[in-house]
């Protein structure tokens, strides 16, 4: 049965949820319910099921999580971590690898510092095939899949290509930037999906304009992260 409680409930539970945290991390609602319950006692509103309600809440939000002894608040007291997000903000799409690049990190504290952003609801993470790629939370999910290709050193180099030469047919692109002749069909046909590229019938070969237009909407995505 849910509870109907207001901000100044929630102000005051998680008040006394980091008063309790000073001395255990949360790892059983049962043990808190119990503190936050004594301590609320003479409070005839808060019962146990109420307080429970909050907690849960609470730990929806973000602002809690359990198994450790930090909240939300605490977590972008960290210098580097505040780094990592900058990062995250400016590159939506980036990978663990170019993380610990740029920040001069090992992978054991990259991911630590990862984790806790996730977990308090900083960041989100989105899996392509063996890659994780990073955003912030609240970057428009539309564009995920898009930024993180358009990351990819493969994409860069053919989308550079198609911006300073005319229309182009897979076996040119892949000539003049010693790619692969089936990664270049490969991300071509990713560029495509997203409308990108404008596809040419140019006598039995199938050329590529880059899509100015569509392009200029990405770009303006990106302009507004600066």
């Amino acid at each position: 049965m849910n509870t109907i409680f207001s901000i100044e409930d929630e102000r005051i539970v998680y008040d006394l949820v980091r008063e309790y945290l000073k001395k255990k991390s949360l790892s059983s609602l049962d043990e808190i319910l119990d503190f936050i319950s004594h301590r609320l006692k003479s409070k005839k509103d808060f019962n146990r099921n109420k307080i429970l309600q909050v907690l849960r809440s609470l730990i929806k939000q973000h602002l809690l999580m359990p198994g450790s002894k930090l909240v939300k608040e605490d977590i972008l007291t960290v210098p580097k971590r505040v780094e990592i997000l900058d990062y995250i903000t400016a590159m939506p799409g980036t990978n663990m690898k170019e993380i610990m690049e740029y920040n001069e990190i090992g992978s054991n504290h990259a991911v630590w510092h990862l984790t806790y952003l996730e977990k308090f609801g900083f960041i989100r993470s989105v899996k392509y095939g063996t890659q994780k790629a990073y955003f912030k939370v609240d970057f428009d999910e539309k564009y995920d899949e898009i930024f993180f290709y358009l990351r990819n050193s493969k994409v860069k180099k053919i989308i550079r290509l198609l911006k300073e030469q005319s229309s182009q047919n897979p076996t040119e692109i892949s000539n003049q930037l010693n790619i692969h002749y089936n990664t270049v069909k490969k991300y071509l046909h990713i560029l495509q999906k997203f409308n990108l590229l404008i596809e040419i019938d140019e006598e039995y070969k199938k050329e590529y304009l880059l899509n100015q237009d569509m392009f200029n909407v990405v770009q303006n995505v990106i302009d507004h992260l600066k």
